[in-house]
């Protein structure tokens, strides 16, 4: 990447925005921001929340930088702080009054269910199913992203949402089903 005649590595770039170098810091945002916004989206209702988790997160990986150790890749970084950025905005905002019997109790609706494969989703444009995600549901959404697309266990999910595994395993059920309706919705429309 280049920034006033100099090409930086990651390496490179990282040390210079932890001396907090202005145009390091500048090619960090132009280099990645696009990539975590979608990251961003997949976690928000709307594209001013998105924006806000870009920001805040951005906020966090300045202020945090110094703490990256080079041991994996600069993106994984990055990418992990806005999904816990997301997190935190998620729960900060998350009323608590859905009990965990409300999803539990139905536990038998889907026991038999068979699970729908990514592959079923992989032929659709990738800003249709951006949006269609956007349109879950808060906790069918989160769950959906980190079950699909950070590849998280439900019980990691469960520790992450404060949320027992079965409440996991049947809101991405749940969200696939809205998905796979959504998309079909979409089709016949056509």
């Amino acid at each position: 990447m280049k920034i006033n005649s100099l090409i930086y590595t990651d390496a490179e770039l990282v040390d210079k925005c932890i001396k907090a170098d202005m145009f390091a810091q500048k090619q960090l945002y132009i280099t990645y921001s696009s990539k975590l916004y979608v990251i961003c989206c997949r976690y928000s209702s709307c594209k001013e929340d998105a924006k806000d988790i870009l920001q805040d997160s951005f906020i966090k990986i300045f202020n945090s930088i110094k703490t990256y150790n080079h041991s994996g890749s600069l993106e994984g970084w990055l990418k992990r702080i806005v999904v816990n950025t997301a997190l935190s905005k998620y729960k900060q905002t998350k009323k608590r009054v859905v009990s965990y019997s409300a999803d539990v109790e139905n536990l038998g609706e889907f026991a038999e269910e068979e699970a729908v494969s990514e592959e079923e989703f992989a032929h659709y444009d990738e800003q249709i199913l951006l949006r269609v995600i956007s349109n879950l549901p808060d906790e069918y959404r989160i769950v959906f992203n980190l079950h699909c697309i950070e590849n998280h266990s439900h019980k990691e999910i469960a520790e992450l949402l404060l949320i027992k595994e079965e409440t996991s395993r049947i809101r991405l059920l749940r969200a696939r089903k809205k998905i796979i309706k959504m998309l079909s919705d979409l089709k016949q429309a056509k």
